[in-house]
């Protein structure tokens, strides 16, 4: 969830958010639900270029 992403950055959800509006993070709504969830890998890709 974008908020455990915002807690594990050490940013604000707000980050968290811009970083999926503008497609640097892929998130996902489960079967069209409200729910909003971010995956493993995903964020794993995300991180990546961040920590070399």
């Amino acid at each position: 969830m974008p908020k455990d992403v915002a807690s594990m950055a050490n940013v604000k959800i707000e980050t968290v958010w811009k970083w999926v509006r503008d497609g640097k993070l892929r998130a996902f709504r489960p079967n069209g639900g409200r729910r909003i969830l971010i995956s493993e890998k995903d964020l794993n890709e995300f991180i990546k270029p961040i920590c070399v």
